[in-house]
């Protein structure tokens, strides 16, 4: 926002332009992109009246949705643009300068939402388009209930916060990238390690029992809370040869449960899966039910 001559300035514009610069090291001290989205939308109520608040992001396919809302429905707020026909990657802004729509009923620019915004009772919005790493990937949206001309101060004041939530954004997407990296190097180094340290233990004994205790526990925690080893004996039946777990004292809970509750032979999935097919199983998230099935008493 750029004031020539401060003694000129309307006590309105002033007001927001202190809000403004008060709020807007919370933005760009953010490192997570979820804060920085929840701040924008904080900062804008602040220094910019409306009924309702959006900032769109384009997603990896092109769609549009909104990262953050407030003022306005749950079912306006999850509403989707797909990406068109053909596209490929995120369909960037097609303005880079603000769009001011007094009235969204008769905006061509705005037809395939116009059902919604009838719904939601809107009548005026304005949209500044957000640069995100060098591209228009974002929008930050003011919504009116009743008509309304904006006035110059209205389009500084927004152009301000959404250049920005713009480099907050940027800045916070390029910190979590890098700590995505770090922690990629750091997990691919305890694998490392934990391989080498495996095919050590594995070659140190002909004694395979032995051997699998070991590696069970070199398992914990490098990549696992805890870790069992199951082996077929010579009657074809389950034995339970090694635990380990982070916490030493449900070691003996752990082969306790398996003595008391034996798993079925003929049940989908588990172990006894895993030896009739040869084959791994993934369980990435165990659900309740599954619990509920475990549970004898």
């Amino acid at each position: 926002m750029q004031l020539d001559n401060p003694d000129t300035v309307p006590p309105d514009a002033a007001r927001r332009l202190v809000e403004f610069l008060a709020s807007s090291a919370v933005i760009l001290g953010s490192p997570s992109v979820e804060e920085v989205l929840s701040a924008t939308i904080a900062l804008a109520r602040d220094v910019f009246s409306a009924d309702g608040y959006a900032l769109w992001r384009a997603d990896r396919d092109g769609a549009w949705r909104m990262a953050r809302a407030f003022g306005i429905s749950e079912q306006f707020a999850s509403r989707v643009i797909p990406a068109a026909s053909g596209g490929t990657g995120p369909r960037t802004v097609p303005f880079s300068e603000p769009l001011l729509v007094t009235d969204v009923a008769a905006a061509p620019m705005v037809t395939e939402m116009r059902d919604a915004y009838a719904s939601e009772g809107i009548a005026s919005m304005i949209v500044f388009p957000l640069s995100v790493r060098g591209e228009r990937l974002g929008t930050l949206v003011f919504y009116s209930r009743e008509r309304r001309d904006y006035a110059p101060s209205d389009v500084q004041v927004g152009t301000a916060l959404a250049n920005l939530a713009g480099a907050a954004l940027t800045t916070a997407e390029l910190y979590e990238e890098q700590q995505h990296a770090r922690e990629a190097a750091d997990h691919a180094r305890e694998r490392a390690v934990f391989l080498a340290q495996a095919s050590s233990a594995l070659s140190a004994s002909l004694d395979y029992e032995a051997t699998l205790r070991a590696v069970a526990r070199l398992a914990v925690p490098t990549i696992a809370d805890w870790c069992a080893v199951d082996i077929l004996d010579q009657q074809g039946g389950l034995q339970r040869l090694a635990v380990a777990h982070v916490n030493p004292e449900k070691v003996e809970i752990a082969l306790q449960l398996q003595k008391r509750y034996p798993p079925d032979p003929n049940a989908a999935g588990g172990v006894h899966q895993v030896i009739r097919t040869g084959e791994p199983v993934l369980v990435p998230r165990i659900p309740a039910d599954l619990l509920d099935r475990a549970a004898h008493d």
